[in-house]
């Protein structure tokens, strides 16, 4: 592809035809072994010699057994292993490529690229929009705080709430983190402490502050205690500069959930 696009550039500047690569040539050359330009020279060789002296054998030759070389080299380019395992490991990936390859076998290539170029940003945006948190749990008495969907035995308690966030929060996500604590919040009516885990968030952006002191203040409106931990240092500094230093006390900011619930504990 380097070569073809160099030859490209030179070519404009000398009126010359415009150059390519045939793919289904390509997949004839693979198939039967190719391991260098010399199998083009050869190839080329070979025609020549054709056209010269042997076009009469040929020339009754059906049309149809030239495509079925075509088809049966082109055919093993064809990676359905890779496509099976996409469609068990990552459904997003495997949609992509089979919409790319629709689209490129039935209209062609450029609308088949384009198709799966859309396609991959409308997935990249719906997963960006709403990424993955999760209600922690400790695993018994062993300050360890896992997902209670992951962990069955991870112990929670009624009155409190431990929620992390696993992605920045910025313009993209942040109505999504919004409603995604009040909609844990509301799952129980007798939480009066809230735990945010902020160890997987590393930036906030402004529209994602201005969510995030909305919710400070509906959470003091229903008289429940918010509480900080693991705010990475960028976030901190934003925190200060914006002034959300004034809406949480520095008593309710935590270096860790043990440090966090400790304190919970002792003013409960």
């Amino acid at each position: 592809m380097l070569a073809l696009g160099l030859a490209k550039v030179v070519g404009a500047f000398f009126q010359a035809f415009p150059n390519t690569g045939s793919f289904s040539r390509s997949a004839v050359n693979e198939e039967a072994g190719a391991k260098s330009a010399f199998a083009s020279i050869f190839a080329g060789l070979f025609i020549g010699l054709t056209l010269l002296f042997f076009t009469g054998f040929f020339y009754y030759l059906p049309n149809a057994v030239l495509g079925a070389i075509v088809i049966s080299a082109v055919f093993s380019l064809i990676d359905h292993k890779e496509a099976i395992h996409l469609y068990k490991t990552h459904r997003g990936d495997f949609f992509v490529l089979l919409d790319t390859f629709l689209i490129t076998l039935i209209l062609g290539i450029q609308q088949g690229v384009f198709a799966g170029i859309v396609l991959s940003l409308l997935i990249l945006v719906a997963k960006v929009s709403k990424p993955h948190y999760a209600v922690l749990g400790e695993l018994g008495d062993s300050q360890i705080y896992k997902n209670v969907d992951r962990f069955s035995d991870a112990i929670t308690l009624d009155n409190r709430l431990i929620l992390r966030y696993d992605d920045d929060i910025y313009f993209g996500n942040a109505q999504h983190f919004f409603d995604t604590v009040l909609s844990e919040v509301a799952k129980s009516e007798s939480i009066g402490m809230l735990l945010l885990d902020f160890s997987s968030v590393s930036s906030i952006d402004s529209t994602g502050l201005a969510q995030f002191k909305l919710l400070v203040n509906i959470l003091k409106s229903r008289d429940i205690d918010l509480h900080l931990c693991n705010v990475k240092g960028p976030v901190r500094d934003y925190f200060t500069s914006s002034g959300m230093d004034k809406l949480i006390h520095n008593d309710n900011k935590h270096w860790d959930i043990k440090s966090a619930l400790n304190q919970m504990d002792g003013n409960f």
